[in-house]
């Protein structure tokens, strides 16, 4: 596949490299904004004070310091976004391939979206070392 790489904003980026399918710049704003939407309401339904709250809490009061990288992939026939959050990451977050950061907690986290389907699934955040 040799779609296109462009860096779309100051914060996100569409990686291209082992895409299964090329996600339009409206397209990953929406899945961003979806996920803002899944862990608001998640957090609804959590127990105080338990880590995946205590994590989700931190993701949304520094939502806007994540960098965000977004490929488009396949799962189980559906086309779905999947996005990569990274927070004080120090290296070329918006090169063409998908970062994996195995550490960092709440800093780093991933998420896919179905846009088709308005469903957001896979939802994992970093441990710690």
């Amino acid at each position: 596949m040799g779609g296109p790489w462009t860096v779309h904003g100051a914060d996100w980026a569409i990686v291209t490299k082992h895409a299964d399918w090329y996600p339009q710049p409206l397209e990953v704003m929406q899945a961003r904004s979806l996920a803002r939407v899944f862990f608001v309401a998640k957090l609804g339904g959590a127990k105080p004070g338990d880590r995946e709250s205590n994590e989700i809490q931190r993701i949304l009061s520094h939502w806007k310091d994540f960098k965000l990288q977004a490929i488009g992939l396949t799962k189980n026939g559906h086309f779905v976004i999947h996005l990569n959050f990274l927070r004080n990451y120090d290296y070329s977050w918006d090169r063409n391939e998908l970062i994996e950061v195995d550490d960092g907690g709440w800093n780093f986290w991933t998420i896919n979206i179905d846009l088709g389907r308005f469903e957001a699934a896979d939802l994992e955040i970093n441990g710690y070392v």
